[in-house]
């Protein structure tokens, strides 16, 4: 099998979306015989497949139009011989694009599209005019995939076929490399403190992660309890993070709740190591979405953190560290979260619940089912 990922974007590496895209790539190398790895350049002039840039021809709107032009790939595919072309679909139907994946039916190539999240219009609601522009040609071209598509693989529980496509669901994962440094990490800390528990919410902030409810909740928690003391770290950038401040501030949390910005790196790392419970969305159901395969609560579980979501996600829900809130707008129970926390002694299984990710949840794992369900 001679096999070429394409992700029609551009890659930040040190974000979460990133990192996800390379762990599947490091995946992929040990399931295809020849391994071809392609995303989009930042100066939106050339796609990257394996460090060899594969020009488009130029144009003054590249930047609008470079994910809908696909002619020199093509040639690439066909020049290399690519049997199977898995596709990270993040929305991008239009002439070229069908036009492109008929050119590689007729050349006998397997295509295969991953939709990360479905459905997913509900999400360009509050975005921009360029977005709302990109969904609108998506829209009026996706119903044409069918045609030319040999499997749809998802992460969101679904009953039907995507777009009339045969679709497998699969889980989102963490490398077994990353799981594996963190069960290490884990080792070496000291017992910690447990007269504070540190809640952890990453997320790049907007509504649908719904901490705006966390606070109101911790605020009312606060005035009827004092006997175990809270902390709550937000880490990322958003939409709603000056939202989430002025209601800090509000109801004067400024002394348990630490807005930490964008974090990368060790210093990511040092935060997780050192959290007690990991603060999944708690409002999914803002964007229409009650189920979902969310990636952090893999990430949370790679550090060895219980979970608390709103959201339904069959590939951990019984998991005993994993804990459901309502998917509304109701107070959140932190009274009960933390009865749960430490009645099930999960200060003490952080290895065990690393251990749980090791073997559900790597992509090794997960990519491996993909490629057991076709021909190729």
């Amino acid at each position: 099998m001679k096999l070429l990922f394409l992700v029609n974007d551009v890659i930040y590496p040190e974000s979460g979306i990133g990192k996800k895209i390379i762990s599947q790539s490091n995946a992929l190398k040990y399931i295809a015989k020849d391994f071809y790895f392609a995303f989009t350049d930042e100066s939106f002039k050339y796609r990257n497949v394996n460090g060899v840039p594969i020009l488009e021809k130029k144009s003054f709107f590249n930047k609008y139009f470079f994910r809908y032009r696909f002619s020199s790939l093509f040639n690439f595919i066909k020049n290399e011989g690519i049997t199977v072309i898995y596709i990270r679909y993040t929305h991008f139907s239009s002439p070229g694009f069908i036009s492109f994946i008929e050119k590689l039916k007729k050349i006998d190539v397997e295509i295969i599209i991953e939709v990360p999240t479905f459905p997913y219009d509900s999400e360009y609601e509050k975005l921009g005019l360029i977005s709302k522009c990109k969904l609108f040609i998506d829209r009026k071209y996706r119903d044409k995939l069918r045609n030319y598509i040999d499997k749809c693989i998802t992460f969101t529980s679904i009953n039907q076929p995507i777009f009339g496509i045969e679709t497998l669901q699969i889980s989102n994962a963490v490398s077994r490399e990353s799981i594996i440094r963190n069960i290490s990490n884990l080792n070496k800390i000291e017992k910690e403190d447990l007269n504070v528990i540190n809640f952890i919410c990453v997320a790049s902030l907007h509504s649908w992660h719904g901490y705006d409810r966390l606070i109101c909740s911790l605020s009312n928690y606060l005035v009827e309890i004092e006997s175990k003391k809270l902390h709550v770290y937000i880490v990322g950038d958003g939409p709603e993070l000056h939202k989430l401040k002025r209601l800090v501030e509000k109801f004067s949390l400024q002394e348990n709740v630490t807005f930490c910005g964008e974090l990368y790196g060790y210093n990511l790392q040092d935060k997780l190591l050192h959290a007690n419970i990991g603060f999944d969305s708690l409002g999914r159901h803002r964007s229409g979405n009650l189920s979902n395969n969310s990636l952090k609560s893999k990430e949370y579980l790679s550090y060895g953190l219980p979970v608390v979501k709103s959201h339904c996600d069959t590939s951990i829900d019984d998991f005993d560290c994993v804990f459901n809130v309502s998917a509304n707008e109701k107070e959140i129970d932190i009274k009960k979260i933390i009865s749960w926390y430490l009645d099930n002694q999960f200060i003490l299984k952080k290895q065990d619940i690393a251990n749980l990710c090791l073997n559900h949840h790597t992509w090794e794992i997960q990519m491996k089912k993909v490629f057991e369900s076709v021909k190729c």
